[in-house]
This record gives structure tokens, C-alpha cells and sequence, in this order.
């Protein structure tokens, strides 16, 4: 096997995690309402040195743009350590009322990191706040799977942290631009599964369980990929070629199933 959840994890990647809560709580202090987790380790389905830490924080108040400078810096020194952080900081204010797309205070991921890094290097950082204005649909779907399946590893409970997410909002956010979608890896194959599952069984799947889910309900002819990218990434731990053509007709069929009323 090699996939695993929150409590079967690698020793290293939950001390990453418990070592990434204590350096928020000292930072955010009384600032601080919660730290969540979602994604694959509360999926059982994290694959080690494939899958992102997938976090939501909450604070009380709004951060300054000095201390989003501080903080990135610190957590560039916890990222990939040995895991991938994928973090989106949230004053509480962005989601209670809830409001679509959202607003968020700060987020961490290899795509911020290089945008922070590269107006660190040209001297604009401590006179900009880079996410001023910023909003984001991929919130709702991260908020939607903590009310389903996450973790509060510190402070207020789920329950009382946040909305539950309207869910032409949900789909909004995990659907736009499907017919824009491009099949190239494993993660992306399940992806476009997952997706079609949900919108059949109204629950979030594991890439690997909806992997399983969508086997019975696409032509025969597909049904090589979706095994070989299952096998790839949660049994192998390594990412196969596959026919262009297969993979275009694999999405225009899900994509036509997406969009049946």
C-alpha cells in the first residue's frame, strides 16, 4: 500500500504538520481560531511525496501585510519538509456571511511561493500586500470537504467555524471550465472522476475511490486508464503514458455526462 490518512501517515509528514500548528499558534497568537486540515490525509488516500498538506486557517482578525511577509518566509522553511504545504489563511469575516467567490488573507502553495519570491527579489514586498483584493473559488470546495470529512487540529470546532457552503456554489467551484480540462497525469484522470462521482452521489470520493466508482459507468475501452492510473499513483507510487486520443474521448465522455441534466 501507498496511501495513507491522518492516522497512519509517515512519522515525518505528521511532524511537519504539528511542527507547522505550533509555529501558527506562537505567530497568530490570540489571532488565531483554528487550524484545519482536508484533502487526502483526512481521504486515507495521501501519497507520500505526491500529495500537498491541504490546511484552512481562521483568524479573529485581519493580518497586516508585514506580518503575511514574516509569515511566508517562515513557512517557506516548513514546505516540503518533507511534504508540500497548500495552506489558505481566511479572516473570519470572508466566510461568515458567506460570500462567493472568497476572499482570503493569505494562501501558501508552490504558485504563491514563487510569486512572493519574485517580489521579494525585486523589492516590492514590504510596501505590497500581494494578496490585497484577492478572491478564489476553490475555497468553497475546500470548505465543503472540512464540513464533510476534516480535521480540527486546533481550536473552535468544525461546526462552529463554518458555513455550511451553498451547493451551486460547491459545484461552481469544481466544475467551471471542465470543457477546458486536460487529461495529462494520473491526478488529473481522477480528478475529472471524481468530479462526474460527486455530481451523481452528492459526496466527496477519494481520487482513489472515485477512481473505483467510475470503472463500472465508462465504455469498456477507457476502462485501461482509469485501472492504470489508480495502480500508478496509490500502488506504484509512478506516472504512465497513455494515448492522447483515449484520453480526449475519456474527458468528452465524462464532460457530456457533467453537463446532462
Amino acid at each position: 500500500m501507498n496511501y495513507y490518512g491522518w492516522n497512519d501517515c509517515s512519522f515525518d509528514v505528521k511532524e511537519q504538520i504539528e511542527n507547522l500548528v505550533n509555529v501558527l499558534k506562537d505567530y497568530l497568537k490570540n489571532n488565531l481560531v483554528g487550524i484545519y486540515l482536508h484533502g487526502s490525509l483526512c481521504l486515507g488516500c495521501y501519497v507520500q511525496g505526491l500529495s500537498d498538506i491541504d490546511l484552512i486557517i481562521l483568524t479573529s482578525s485581519q493580518m497586516e501585510a508585514n506580518d503575511k511577509f514574516s509569515l511566508m518566509q517562515i513557512l517557506g522553511n516548513i514546505h516540503k519538509r518533507p511534504a508540500p504545504l497548500h495552506l489558505t489563511i481566511l479572516h473570519t469575516s470572508d466566510i461568515n456571511p458567506w460570500q462567493y467567490p472568497t476572499q482570503f488573507q493569505l494562501q501558501f502553495s508552490e504558485f504563491w511561493k514563487s510569486i512572493f519570491e519574485s517580489a521579494l527579489f525585486n523589492n516590492k514586498l514590504q510596501q505590497h500586500d500581494i494578496f490585497d483584493g484577492k478572491i478564489e473559488t476553490e475555497i468553497a470546495a475546500s470548505i465543503h470537504l472540512i464540513n464533510q470529512e476534516g480535521i480540527c487540529l486546533y481550536g473552535k470546532p468544525i461546526k462552529e467555524a463554518f458555513p455550511q457552503i451553498p451547493e451551486e456554489h460547491f459545484w461552481d467551484s469544481i466544475s467551471t471550465d471542465i470543457d477546458k480540462f486536460v487529461l495529462v497525469n494520473e491526478s488529473d484522470i481522477l480528478t475529472i472522476s471524481r468530479i462526474w462521482s460527486y455530481k451523481e452521489e452528492k459526496r466527496i470520493l477519494s481520487k482513489m475511490e472515485a477512481g473505483e466508482w467510475v470503472q463500472s459507468r465508462i465504455p469498456e475501452e477507457f476502462v485501461y486508464i482509469i485501472q492504470s492510473a489508480v495502480r500508478s499513483r496509490y500502488l506504484e507510487g509512478h506516472s504512465k503514458q497513455y494515448s492522447i486520443t483515449d484520453l480526449k474521448k475519456l474527458k468528452e465522455f465524462i464532460v457530456l455526462k457533467l453537463v446532462e441534466v
